[in-house]
This record gives structure tokens, sequence and C-alpha cells, in this order.
């Protein structure tokens, strides 16, 4: 066990024998790392570091003498090891300020029953700890590596010998007083196992696809060997797709442009022991199809036009699965003595004007084209309009 020196003793008794008034500066636990992935300190990972701010914002002067204790116990005489220093990096306290006397004292520092470590500084001219300071000062560091799993360490203030009271002097040359910081402690945390093992594919498909208009729907299923609390959860990682996080069904509603590429996700089953990406995914590829539309009546029909009259054919189509189709006028063979537009389309018909006498004693051939979309594969449905030289007779029988 090591003793504060006699010179810092004599100082600190000195510094904090006046009376309590003023305002009292604060001690907090400003943040914590590494802890286990349920808040507790791990006894099979990486240590968990502590680190605590001070606040001297509630005075105008500077704390020019300054000694803490902190004391680090367990339950069930479990074993640690642990570490110690001043906060460094932007916006920790400068303990250089202290130009007098700085301090780390360990009693005990062993990691078993409780261990104290105590924090003490002094200044003669340097700024200490400046008034409106409120940053990171000391950082302890708990490695309990082989500890045993459930037991609880503290972290907690404490006073330690000969002269280490929980206290700050603050010194504008006016006898301002001493003050104990405030301290919103104890902290106190389980040791836990980091639980490492990822969960083990059971059921997870790598392929998948279909009609572009049908719903995917895949279920994926993985245990876990270590049964980490809170079970498996599945995402996806990228791609595209949605996985129930509990459930592993995996959807996904394709579209027309999906036809022709393959289309993926990359789907993970963890656990809270891990982060995302930490398990191993697994790749899931879809091709899609797109069924062509067709005509359904009307190709190979003909119809007989007397010269100057118009004749219209019936036709109708079947997309087969869910997209909207479109039906355009694919050729007229030979032109019509009018032009192309003489031949045009009127909602399910397709329709001839002919022209007297130029369309007269010609058999026309028009070529209708059905698709669901720009460049997708097509049907077509040939249709004959006999263009006659005079008008069909009528026979009326009375």
């Amino acid at each position: 066990m090591k003793r504060i020196s006699l010179m810092l003793a004599l100082f600190l008794t000195l510094s904090f024998g006046m009376a309590y008034g003023a305002n009292p500066g604060a001690i907090t636990l400003g943040s914590v790392t590494g802890l286990a992935p349920f808040g507790g300190i791990a006894i099979n990972a990486s240590p968990a570091v502590f680190t605590f701010n001070y606040d001297n914002t509630a005075n105008v002067t500077k704390a020019k003498g300054i000694t803490n204790g902190y004391e680090i116990s367990a339950t069930g005489g479990i074993n640690w090891v642990g570490t110690y220093a001043h906060a460094t990096g932007a916006g920790a306290l400068d303990w250089n300020g202290f130009d007098l006397v700085i301090s780390l004292n360990e009693f005990s520092w062993d990691g078993a029953l409780a261990d104290t470590i105590g924090f003490a500084g002094s200044v003669m001219t340097g700024p200490g700890m400046p008034a409106g300071f409120n940053g990171p000062a000391v950082v302890i560091t708990i490695d309990a590596t082989g500890a045993t799993e459930g037991e609880t360490i503290c972290i907690d203030s404490c006073y330690y010998p000969p002269a280490g009271t929980w206290m700050w002097a603050f010194g504008d040359g006016t006898g301002t007083p001493s003050q104990p910081p405030t301290w919103d402690g104890p902290h106190c945390y389980l040791t836990e196992e980091v639980l490492d093992q990822c969960p083990v594919w059971v059921d997870a498909p790598t392929a998948g696809g279909g009609d572009h208009c049908d719903l995917v729907v895949l279920q994926y299923f993985a245990t876990d060997p270590d049964a980490t609390p809170g079970g498996v959860t599945y995402a996806v990682l990228a791609g595209v797709g949605t996985i129930g996080a509990t459930s592993g069904q995996y959807t996904y509603a394709p579209v027309l442009g999906d036809v022709g590429a393959s289309i993926g996700a990359t789907i993970e089953a963890s656990d809270a022991a891990h982060n995302a990406g930490d398990c191993t995914p697994v790749d899931l590829v879809m091709n899609f199809t797109n069924e062509t539309p067709v005509f359904t009546s009307g190709d190979g029909e003909e119809i007989q036009i007397g010269m100057g009259n118009t004749g219209c054919i019936d036709f109708t189509t079947d997309d087969v699965d869910c997209d909207p189709s479109t039906v355009s006028i694919a050729s007229v063979t030979p032109t019509p003595f009018a032009g192309l537009g003489a031949v045009y389309l009127d909602g399910n018909k397709v329709c001839f004007d002919t022209d007297s006498p130029g369309d007269g004693g010609i058999t026309y051939t028009v070529i209708l084209e059905v698709t669901d979309g720009e460049g997708r594969p097509s049907s077509t449905a040939t249709m004959t309009f006999i263009v006659l030289t005079t008008e069909p007779y009528e026979i009326r029988i009375e």
C-alpha cells in the first residue's frame, strides 16, 4: 500500500482547513466504453473504461487544490485488474496546471476486496482547475477477465489516508472556502460473459424469383448455439426486400423492370451480442420473368368492304399476368390510297376508311402488335381487308 507524500499531506491539510461555504463543484460519471452487450463488465472481452467529469462552473474562482478518492469493490471476492490515469484529449482537465503537486495514489490496487485510488493536485501559481471548467478529468479502467459471471463491481467516492479528504479548495486571495464536490455515484455493474457465437443457419434460401407479378415470400431460420438473451434477429444488410426481425420471413414485391436482371439481397441472422455485419450472411439471388401478352381473337380474320366505305375487325387480348398491355398497328401493306392514317384503332377494333376509287380491287394486310412494355416481347395478329370495286349488293326480300 502506497502513501501520499508528506508535503502533499501538509499542503492539503492547510488548504482544506477553512470553513465550508460557497458553491460546491460536481463529479459525475461522464462516459463508459467497453461494456458488454447487456450493460455489464465483460469477463471474457475488452475492459470497461470509466471517464469521470469534473464540473467547476458553479464557482468564479479556480480550484487550487483537489483531492478525490475512488473505491472499487466487488462482491464474491472476485479478482480483477485495474488501471487509472488522468484524462487527456480535447476538453480534458490539464493536470499540469497543478504546478506544486500532482499525485496519483493507489492503495491495495490488486483487484482483491476493496481497492482505492486517489487523485490529488495543488498549485503554487498555476491555473489548477479553472473557474468554469467542465470536462473529463479521471479515467479508471477495469479488466474483469476470468472473473465469475453475475458478481457486482462498484465504483464509489471515498476518503483515503493520510489527508485524502473528498474536497476541492478554492483560492483567490480572499479566503474563498473549500467545498466537497457532489458525487453522482456509486456506479455498480454486474460482471457478464460476452456470448460470441453467431446464430447458425438452418434454412437459408439463396435463390428465388418467378413471375414478376407474384410477391416473393421466403422463410429464413437460424438457431443460436449459446442462447443469447433476446434470441435470433434477422436483417437485410443490403439489396431489396424486407425481413421480419424475429419471424425471419422475407418478402419482396418485384416490378416489371426487374425482368432480365439479377436482383439480390444480403440477409444476416444475428443476436444481441453482435453488431450488424459480424455474422456470416447469406446472399439471395432472384430472377424474374414476364408473360408475353397474346391476341385471343381477331388473328386471321378478314372482311370485304365496298370502296369508299369503312370496315372494322374486332379483336381481344390477354396480358396473361398483371401488366397493362398496349395494342398498336405494326404495319399496313400496301399503303392505302389516302395514307396510313386510313387504318386506325377504335377501342378493341381496327378500322379502315377506304377511298373510292383509289382502294378498289386491292387486298390490304394489317398486322397488330400487343406488348406490356417498351422493349418487351410482343405478339401479333394479322387481319385482311378486301376492298371491292363496287359496294356489295344489298338483297332485300319483301
